[in-house]
């Protein structure tokens, strides 16, 4: 048996609670994206939702979403596999397998130590 973190009941509760029908798809995967990353220790996330195949994409904040803009764009990074794939993606590292343009900001912007 697993347990649930006590920080996902809100959203968990939310979701339940919204019947299939009236749910604003967009709106529930913003609070995903907003929650997730406090849980799982990450500094962001990018959702990707293929709609009649026009990729949309929803994010935890404006950051995660240039992110996510710039490997759609190139076509790169874990974002693009996991479009070509249809399995999610998950990364510490995006300066070592996204694009090369988000490498180059990354190395700029992260600071080691």
């Amino acid at each position: 048996m697993t347990t649930t973190d006590a920080s996902l009941m809100p959203l968990i509760l939310q979701l339940g609670r919204t019947a299939a029908a009236s749910m604003d798809v967009m709106a529930a995967l913003g609070s995903v994206c907003t929650t997730a990353p406090k849980v799982v220790g990450v500094a962001g996330a990018v959702i990707l939702l293929d709609i009649n195949g026009a990729p949309t994409l929803t994010a935890s904040d404006a950051r995660a979403i240039w992110l996510g803009e710039l490997q759609q764009n190139a076509e790169m990074g874990p974002l693009a596999a996991a479009l070509r794939t249809g399995r999610p993606m998950l990364t510490a590292d995006l300066t070592r397998i996204g694009p090369p343009a988000l490498a180059g900001t990354m190395k700029r912007t992260t600071r080691v130590g």
